[in-house]
């Protein structure tokens, strides 16, 4: 499901990212199960209520969760902003990361 753009993220700058997630899923498979229960099922919380500045990164090719997502979800968080990137995937959207944190220390409250 993943992009060639995708699989070539982590063998850079990202190659981290592949450690934490083995991490994150080692004690097993609940938190996984609570992602894909987060397609289906409510939240707990409803993005109309979000009050913080918002920044969405979302990957145009993204065939995990596609851009349609990202855009969805911006329309119903008042406060957020979407960054959708034509070319990136689900992984290849960090590369917008840098550009993230400008944005977060410019809406620092």
């Amino acid at each position: 499901m993943f992009t060639p753009a995708d699989h070539a993220a982590p063998a850079g700058e990202w190659a981290w990212l592949n450690g934490v997630a083995e991490a994150g899923s080692a004690p097993g498979s609940t938190g996984l199960i609570g992602d894909d229960l987060a397609y289906v099922a409510p939240w707990g919380a409803a993005p109309a209520e979000v009050r913080a500045s918002v920044l969405l990164l979302h990957g145009g090719q993204d065939r995990i969760a596609p851009g349609a997502h990202g855009e969805w979800l911006a329309r119903r968080c008042p406060s957020a902003e979407l960054r959708l990137t034509p070319g990136d995937g689900h992984i290849s959207a960090l590369s917008g990361a840098a550009s993230a944190l400008e944005w977060l220390r410019a809406h620092a409250g």
